[in-house]
């Protein structure tokens, strides 16, 4: 779930969406950031690490538009901003 939360940060989805889409993980227990999948202060080189990961997947070219490194990262960002806001 943490995959689409950060794609769906990508896609540009409002923020209603994403305060809906948040509050529906959090309901069913569902890991919408990286502190829920227990990595509690993911530092720099652990976000740019699996940024590069997941921009090397073949699977990113089904993306409707190139992604760069630090628009990824932003939305890693975002995620964990969003996961916060329930605490």
């Amino acid at each position: 779930v943490y995959g689409l939360t950060v794609q769906l940060l990508l896609e540009g989805r409002d923020d209603r969406f994403m305060a809906d889409y948040g509050a529906f993980c959090r309901e069913v227990g569902l890991p919408i950031s990286l502190a829920a999948l227990g990595l509690k202060t993911p530092s720099a080189e652990d976000c740019n690490t699996i940024a590069e990961l997941t921009l090397a997947a073949p699977h990113l070219k089904n993306f409707t538009r190139p992604v760069s490194k630090e628009q990824f990262l932003d939305a890693m960002r975002r995620a964990e901003a969003l996961d916060a806001q329930r605490r």
